[in-house]
């Protein structure tokens, strides 16, 4: 089975990877809502000029730690032909959540603060949705286009559902989180079915009325 080339990782030296570090550690405490830059910067010894200078806002921080989770997402999913969609997009979805779980204690309190802020929420949600389209292509599922957008909106949908799941899902072998996801592309894969079917039907109907 063919497989990605793993990236380096980057040296502990590089102050952006420290950085990012840093604020994962300070979330659990403070909560992403009490998260600041100067928190960061005293925790990583960088003046807040210093800080600015990688990171001028907390958004651009979690660009950072979702860009590391992209990355390891599509180093970790597999790339064979012969899969299914269905099974290729499975690899990328837990390949995600595996890169994530170092960080859950992180992720949870970003998740419940953003769910009580709105507009960090809606920036947090564009971002998402070039992770979702990173999802679908890293399965060689397209993602431009009209239906790509739908794509993108629907696995949206599957993801925060299975993300519920994954937070209260503890088990090293993430089961929960496995069966869940399973469900979760089953049901997509079957409305996509269904749908294909109806129109196929509504062609053949029109077709003969003609």
């Amino acid at each position: 089975m063919a497989r990605r080339a793993r990236p380096r990782p980057k040296a502990a030296s590089d102050p952006r990877t420290r950085i990012v570090d840093a604020a994962l550690e300070l979330v659990p405490v403070h909560g992403w809502s009490g998260l600041t830059l100067a928190r960061v910067a005293r925790a990583t010894g960088h003046s807040l000029a210093e800080l600015y200078d990688f990171f001028p806002t907390k958004t651009a921080l979690l660009g950072a730690f979702l860009d590391r989770i992209d990355r390891a997402m599509v180093a970790g999913a597999g790339e064979d032909e012969d899969e299914s969609p269905r099974d290729r997009l499975f690899a990328v979805m837990m390949a995600r959540f595996d890169a994530l779980k170092p960080h859950k204690d992180a992720v949870r309190r970003i998740v419940q603060d953003l769910a009580r802020d709105p507009a960090a929420a809606v920036c947090a949600a564009c971002r998402l949705r070039r992770s979702l389209a990173l999802m679908l292509e890293a399965a060689a599922i397209p993602s431009g286009g009209l239906f790509g957008a739908l794509r993108i909106k629907g696995l949206g949908l599957i993801h925060l559902g299975v993300l519920r799941v994954w937070l209260g899902d503890d088990s090293d072998d993430a089961a929960k989180t496995m069966a869940a996801l399973d469900r979760a592309l089953g049901r997509a894969e079957a409305m996509i079915g269904w749908c294909r079917g109806a129109r196929r039907r509504g062609a053949e109907a029109a077709g003969e009325s003609a």
